[in-house]
């Protein structure tokens, strides 16, 4: 029998010894490295997210400071169309934190937009920092002289697009622009319409039978008309939400339509303190008015739960009530919204938006009244929409308030 070589069988238990320490030393710097990075990530996600609370912090001190006018931002707001200023606010919660705020009107009075930057210094020397940017907007309407025989009127904007509207009686009036355009767009005007900024008319056709002024078409065009000032929660006593028959909650009042497909609401003032959405086959009558806390949805879905079919809105007009809609926000309206006939103001603190209506006889929309908002959008509106003023219905429709909310029109972040 040969030798055993036991030098051989040591060497190679070495070799395998030193291997196996190399990769455990291997895995255990990359463990600690891969601690070290996650826990370096999680630090700049905690100091980006302390930046994007610092930014809405600013964002809500520019809006304090409007709402109570402290050093006249409420004044300069309100009144100059160009008003632009900033502020900074060091060490808001510690000495590594700041904001910096500003405010710009766009080139109207009472429409802005805020931009608030939160700042974080990192231990590295380097600054994390979030960006919020968000538009405002206030009525400011008081004189109801200047709504008379107005039977469209927005604050911004009017855009119609790709729908047949009529605007029957009543002048059309917008602080911005009036543009249509579309194939097959047809918009009529019977009375006249004028418009601040300018007509833009594209592939569309546009009938006005009374005057027509505006910056590019028999100008000059007319001064500013804001859309009335309405309170709409304030602590005032005459706020719509304290002088209220019934208030309810936005889930009070969704489980009371599910159980009523056909509802009267026989109330003078309504208040529902949130969202209202239509869908299911609903059908809302008024026989007053509707304050809307928040947003206002009609024909989204055409189902729900075990029920389907168009969304109906009926407001009657007893002699002397105030009869309407009134939304804080949006009204929106979708291609499952049936027939829609209002004797009454259709209002909305921000945009009212009319979409996808078909040409059917299951649809049908007659406003009789007035629609005022920020912002009128039209598209895809087949089934002929008519708006006809009536100045009983106006002139009862509310009590013109000195307060109105500010609302947020527009929000978004962005981060560097």
């Amino acid at each position: 029998m040969p030798p055993k070589n036991n030098n051989y069988k040591n060497g190679y238990v070495l070799i395998i010894t030193i291997l196996i320490t190399s990769l455990m030393l291997f895995l255990g710097l990359y463990l600690s490295s891969l601690a070290i990075t996650e826990n370096t990530i999680t630090h700049s996600h905690a100091r980006t997210l302390q930046s994007y609370y610092l930014a809405e912090a600013g964002l809500q001190n520019m809006i304090f400071k409007i709402q109570n006018n402290i050093d006249d931002y409420d004044t300069n707001f309100k009144s100059d169309p160009a008003w632009s200023t900033t502020f900074t606010q060091s060490n808001p919660f510690d000495p590594s934190t700041s904001y910096e705020v500003s405010i710009a009107n766009l080139n109207t009075k009472a429409f802005g937009e805020i931009v608030s930057t939160g700042f974080v210094d990192l231990p590295n020397g380097t600054t994390a920092q979030r960006v919020v940017k968000v538009t405002i907007f206030k009525a400011l309407g008081t004189d109801m002289e200047d709504w008379q025989n107005k039977g469209a009127l927005a604050n911004g904007n009017i855009d119609i697009s790709l729908s047949k509207v009529n605007f029957m009686t009543g002048d059309v009036f917008s602080n911005i622009n009036f543009t249509i355009n579309g194939g097959g767009t047809e918009v009529y005007v019977k009375e006249n319409l004028n418009v601040v900024g300018n007509i833009l008319v594209t592939n569309a056709n546009l009938t006005i039978d009374g005057e027509a002024h505006a910056s590019n078409y028999n100008p000059p065009g007319p001064d500013e008309i804001q859309i009335p000032a309405i309170d709409f929660d304030s602590e005032d006593p005459a706020s719509y939400l304290n002088i209220a028959d019934k208030v309810y909650t936005e889930n009070e009042f969704s489980d009371l339509m599910l159980a009523n497909q056909d509802l009267t609401l026989n109330d003078p003032i309504t208040y529902v303190d949130g969202n209202v959405e239509l869908l299911g086959g609903q059908s809302l009558t008024l026989n007053g008015l509707l304050i809307i806390g928040n947003d206002l949805y009609v024909g989204k879905t055409n189902c729900w739960e075990m029920r389907c079919g168009v969304n109906n809105i009926i407001i009657n007009h007893p002699p002397n009530v105030a009869t309407g809609i009134f939304a804080k926000r949006k009204i929106n309206m979708y291609e499952y919204t049936g027939e829609v006939s209002a004797y009454g103001l259709i209002y909305a603190n921000d945009e009212i938006n009319i979409n996808n209506i078909p040409e059917s006889s299951d649809y049908s929309f007659n406003v009789y009244g007035a629609i005022f908002s920020r912002k009128l959008t039209i598209t895809s509106c087949w089934q002929p929409l008519n708006i006809y003023y009536d100045a009983d219905t106006v002139s009862t429709a509310f009590n013109v308030s000195p307060f109105s909310s500010i609302i947020t029109v527009e929000h978004w972040e962005e981060e560097y």
